[in-house]
């Protein structure tokens, strides 16, 4: 996918005609879903649209919720590309409360990345540097890296909201995402991307002077 996204989202698309055949709807929600995520971070909006509509249309067929919760942020990320803010935070919210009813880790990175990109589309770039450092502390926890597909995706917005805060008050502001809960990182992205919200800095669970030394919970 790195190297040629026309030539992996062909092979994704004779892949999901192949699952319609077999009525494989499990196979079906990967295929679309992952050619949606990667016509996103390739910047082709009009085409992930109807991918990830599908996708969830079959992680509701197969009753999936980790896979469902994950079609939800990328179609939060699909609003956010649009300019529907709006749109894209309540799929953030449908997304988030699946990633804590299952204790998901790895999906809930994701979910606040998302809401990163929010922050910053809301001229919110501390916000969004908190859900950073959250987002790679819970993939700490678990010992995951981003996705390949997204991981240009992951770097830009990085270096955007480095580039809005300035290094030294992104270097604060990471460090103390890194010393949030995973549910906490998520309802604080939720309530600091609201119409109207004044952001505050959250009551973090551990103290800032451990640096990046976090426990698990």
């Amino acid at each position: 996918a790195g190297r040629a996204v026309g030539k992996a989202c062909e092979r994704l698309d004779d892949a999901a005609e192949a699952f319609r055949g077999l009525q494989d709807g499990w196979g079906l929600a990967m295929a679309v879903g992952t050619s949606g995520q990667l016509s996103l971070a390739h910047g082709n909006h009009a085409a992930a649209t109807p991918l990830l509509d599908e996708a969830l249309a079959a992680t509701k067929a197969i009753d999936n919720d980790h896979v469902r919760a994950a079609v939800i942020d990328m179609l939060g990320l699909d609003a956010l590309a649009a300019g529907d803010l709006t749109g894209a935070r309540d799929h953030y919210a449908a997304a988030a409360k699946l990633h804590v009813s299952l204790l998901d880790y790895e999906g809930s990175s994701y979910g606040m990345s998302g809401l990163a990109g929010l922050a910053l589309a809301q001229d919110r770039p501390e916000v969004a540097a908190r859900l950073i450092g959250a987002a790679s502390r819970a993939r700490r926890i678990i010992g995951v890296s981003v996705w390949p597909g997204l991981q240009s995706m992951d770097e830009a917005l990085n270096a955007a909201v480095a580039t809005a805060l300035g290094s030294a008050a992104f270097a604060t502001a990471i460090a103390e995402g890194a010393h949030m809960r995973v549910p906490d990182a998520l309802g604080y992205g939720l309530a600091a991307t609201a119409p109207g919200t004044v952001p505050q800095t959250p009551s973090l669970p551990y103290p800032a002077s451990e640096g990046s030394a976090v426990s698990a919970g």
